[in-house]
């Protein structure tokens, strides 16, 4: 299993690259 910091970073890299997107798709 992975640790749990391994999981956070993983959910706010996802969270990160989600926000990216809609920055692009406003503009």
């Amino acid at each position: 299993m992975k640790k749990l910091q391994d999981l956070i970073k993983d959910l706010t890299g996802v969270t990160v690259e989600e926000q990216k997107i809609n920055d692009y798709l406003q503009y």
